[in-house]
């Protein structure tokens, strides 16, 4: 039966209370908190106008009632009046399950579907940040109505999410993972202050939150949707998920260290799956970066990542090959064979101001010192003509002499005489 039939006779109660007591009671009951006189006419009002309103309206109306437990929390808290939270705490559960029974009741209309669940997810995300600042500062007793209420708001993120996912899944997915980053957050505080990090708090919120990711690729892929986003998405974030993990892992006592890893070899075993069907289904470029393995983490997460790592291909000794130019341009050939003293792009430092040539990206090659460079080019070189006259001319008069096979002509000494 929806919590807002639920209240029927409350409803009519507060019909009665209105002919009798006027308007202005409901109006002056809207400050009042859980313990106060008027605090029944102030939650029987807004029962009232919820049962009036259709399914949409009425998870509005849900969902600000959910607003105003929490701040009347905080008031409690405040004031001192720590004994109300319980109360405070119980009408929000209320509230927050109200507001699912009319997400789930809107069935044929796709875009108010997407509308609310958006507002719904956003809504408990934020009240699961409120109730941890909300946790940390009221006494012991009060603990327990805070968990549940919190675990009551994850509960119904998880449920908004998944009907967002039907219609917007990157949308879905982003809060997710804002989600998840703040259990994460909120775990690394805990055993930041030496609080238990177990299954059942921040860690199983954590990975709960993970699987309803799972889910949201699933819903993508089932309404014929591009998958690929919200896959990249989740591959994406294991990175920064990992690094928080290994900080909480190496915080918490050895009993809950086990328990940190599980969820490390979780998280892994997503991004693997979300990487293998980015591969599958040809979007190569959406892959996110390697994975690094970080100080602190378990060996056996360690050894998963470089199982997960492919193989890089092998590089010679030394570096590589040095006849290569830095850009990928093709490196011309001097002539007897390449050239390994030459920089990658300008003249030889020997060589300076040197002009363009038209085959030699060095331009035409200077006599060095010692003697002219020999003019015999390598096989199939063209032969430019350097200043002076054509290469064939012999240096010193006469007819040059044959050049031998691979080599300089034989006649000519090294001094050029």
């Amino acid at each position: 039966v929806p919590a807002r039939f639920k209240m029927a006779s409350v409803a009519a109660a507060v019909v009665m209370a209105l002919f009798v007591a006027g308007g202005g009671t409901v109006y002056a009951s809207q400050d009042s908190l859980p313990g106060d006189r008027l605090y029944t006419v102030k939650t029987g009002a807004e029962s009232f106008r919820i049962s009036l309103a259709g399914d949409a309206s009425a998870a509005r109306l849900w969902l600000e009632s959910s607003e105003k437990r929490l701040a009347e929390a905080e008031a409690l808290n405040q004031l001192g009046r720590t004994g109300g939270i319980e109360t405070a705490m119980a009408g929000y559960i209320q509230a927050v399950t109200g507001s699912m029974e009319g997400l789930e009741a809107i069935t044929s209309d796709d875009e108010l579907a997407e509308e609310l669940s958006k507002m719904l997810s956003e809504s408990l995300s934020g009240h699961a940040h409120i109730l941890d600042d909300l946790e940390d500062r009221v006494p012991p007793h009060a603990y327990q109505s805070i968990i549940q209420a919190r675990q009551s708001a994850l509960n119904g993120l998880g449920g908004a999410l998944q009907a967002l996912s039907r219609q917007n899944p990157e949308e879905a997915m982003q809060i997710n993972l804002d989600a998840m980053e703040g259990r994460l957050n909120r775990m690394k505080a805990q055993a930041e202050a030496g609080k238990p990090v177990d299954g059942e708090g921040s860690l199983a919120q954590f990975e709960a939150l993970q699987a309803v990711a799972g889910e949201t690729i699933q819903a993508a892929a089932d309404s014929g949707r591009d998958a690929t986003n919200v896959q990249a998405m989740l591959a994406g974030a294991t990175s920064k998920h990992l690094e928080v993990l290994t900080e909480v892992y190496g915080s918490v006592p050895e009993q809950a260290k086990g328990a940190v890893e599980a969820a490390m070899e979780n998280s892994l075993n997503g991004h693997q799956k979300a990487v293998e069907a980015l591969e599958k289904a040809g979007a190569p470029d959406k892959i996110p970066a390697e994975i690094p393995a970080q100080a602190g983490m378990p060996d056996r997460i360690k050894q998963k990542l470089e199982e997960m790592t492919p193989p890089k291909p092998d590089t010679p000794a030394g570096g590589p090959p040095q006849d290569a130019p830095g850009d990928g341009a093709p490196h011309d050939v001097a002539p007897g064979g390449p050239d390994h003293d030459r920089p990658d792009a300008g003249p030889p430092a020997d060589i300076p101001g040197s002009p363009s040539g038209d085959n030699n990206q060095y331009g035409p090659v200077q006599d060095a010192p010692g003697g002219p460079v020999q003019d015999t080019p390598g096989e199939g070189s063209p032969v430019e003509e350097a200043p002076g006259g054509p290469p064939h001319d012999p240096p010193s008069g006469g007819q040059a002499p044959d050049a031998a096979p691979g080599g300089p002509p034989q006649g000519v000494p090294a001094g050029g005489s």
